[in-house]
């Protein structure tokens, strides 16, 4: 889980429709809350508790990992279930599982393995 947790996140959207209905807006930031691993959820460990996922308008982020600042673009591709995070040209493809106005859960799949990172809405 560690190699999956030193991922660079890159993420943001301006609308996300579903059904075509527009969905709450993901540029806010995003506090981790913890891990859907074989359908248990565990709480991020200690040195993980202030990570965080920030998403701008201009198609930029910026996150706290591990204490490690991060910052790149982001875009949705198919249909918006898809984030591409992008760091030095380096792009990594996320599924969105779930967004709602004060949750996001997102698939990261490395190595044959996946994890769900969860996390909140900063309101």
């Amino acid at each position: 889980m560690k190699k999956v947790l030193t991922l660079t996140f890159i993420a943001g959207l301006i609308s996300l429709t579903t059904f075509g209905q527009p969905s709450p807006d993901l540029t806010k930031k995003w506090k981790i809350k913890g891990y859907i691993y074989l359908g248990m959820t565990f709480d991020p460990e200690e040195n993980e508790k202030g990570d965080y996922l920030q998403f701008f308008e201009n198609g930029t982020f910026k996150s706290l990992e591990s204490g490690q600042l991060q910052e790149g673009n982001w875009e949705l591709r198919n249909h918006d279930q898809v984030l591409v995070l992008s760091q030095a040209g380096e792009p990594l493809e996320i599924e969105i599982v779930e967004f709602t106005e004060r949750e996001l859960i997102l698939l990261f799949e490395e190595d044959g393995e996946s994890v769900k990172i969860k996390y909140g809405a900063d309101l």
